[in-house]
């Protein structure tokens, strides 16, 4: 019991510095190539897992590559565009969004629970909206399409969790380890030749005022060392844990995060911020408690994929 309270308290420390590293550099810093700084992102993490698990391509075979490859596409998208994001948008909106790409779910299966767990995807899509209106009406308006994207990119990923996990899905025998893996070495190779192949490198040598600055690059690897300590906590608490404490963990990280970036950053139109906030959470809250209603009956198949992604 004592290590799971410790390993929920990690999670929910390294998830808010992680999100706290990432906002630094993308806004007070203004890196903003997201090619780079993801890029570097997935480089560190694939460094830390392969100290941690070794060369973990020896065990994976080329159609399983082929069968996990939608994923990898619509990941290196959400990257992308959730650097955009969150580097224009509040930590809380942010957040937000990402709990609204649950809802994307509801576009690509016919076989939903209903209740709580459908009041729960509809009051996403509700959050969603609010997330657009308040990004038009604040922040500018292009930051409206990268979110979307964002959300669009994550909700497609889920999406292909979904089917992964599906019988008739091919050769879909890949752990979680063995994805994360791949996810990161398709996401730093391809990010890496298109920030080359744009000038992106020389873009950052040339304009980037914090380049020489040690703040800039410590930042980067926190938050680098963070994202990756935040999914191997989450991953501990996944076997250890049961389903619903492990929701509720990812909520409470996810309440605390936004809390502090309320405490720390000024934000314009707080009232429609705070709205978002309450729209997300509640969504969540019915989404768990959906949760525990489909556990009594015995139907475990959507939070499995929620929860694995």
């Amino acid at each position: 019991m004592q290590f799971l309270i410790s390993t929920r308290i990690l999670f929910c420390l390294f998830f808010l510095l992680s999100l706290m590293c990432n906002k630094y550099v993308l806004t007070t810093l203004g890196f903003h190539y997201p090619t780079i700084f993801q890029a570097w992102q997935t480089f560190v993490s694939l460094v830390l897992s392969y100290s941690r698990n070794g060369n973990m391509l020896k065990s994976i075979t080329i159609p399983q590559i082929f069968s996990w490859l939608p994923a990898m596409f619509f990941n290196v998208g959400a990257l992308c565009a959730g650097s955009i994001s969150l580097g224009r948008l509040p930590i809380p909106a942010f957040l937000a969004s990402y709990a609204a790409s649950d809802a994307l779910l509801l576009l690509f299966d016919s076989h939903l629970p209903s209740g709580l767990l459908q009041m729960s995807l509809s009051v996403k899509l509700i959050t969603m909206m609010l997330i657009v209106w308040y990004s038009s009406v604040n922040i500018l308006s292009p930051v409206v399409n990268w979110i979307c994207a964002y959300t669009i990119f994550h909700g497609l990923q889920k999406c292909v969790l979904f089917w992964y996990n599906q019988p008739s899905w091919p050769q879909a025998s890949l752990n979680r380890n063995e994805r994360q893996f791949l996810n990161d070495l398709f996401a730093v190779s391809v990010l890496a030749v298109v920030a080359v192949f744009y000038g992106h490198h020389q873009d950052v040598y040339d304009e980037y005022p914090h380049l020489n600055r040690s703040v800039f690059y410590l930042c980067c690897a926190l938050s680098g060392v963070f994202g990756w300590l935040t999914r191997m906590q989450l991953n501990v608490l996944k076997v250890s844990d049961s389903k619903m404490q492990t929701e509720m963990t990812h909520l409470l990280a996810k309440v605390v995060t936004m809390l502090a970036a309320m405490q720390v950053h000024a934000h314009p139109d707080t009232i429609m911020l705070w709205l978002c906030i309450i729209a997300s959470v509640g969504g969540d809250v019915l989404y768990i408690l959906g949760n525990a209603v489909d556990e009594s009956s015995g139907d475990f198949t959507l939070r499995n994929i929620l929860i694995d992604s």
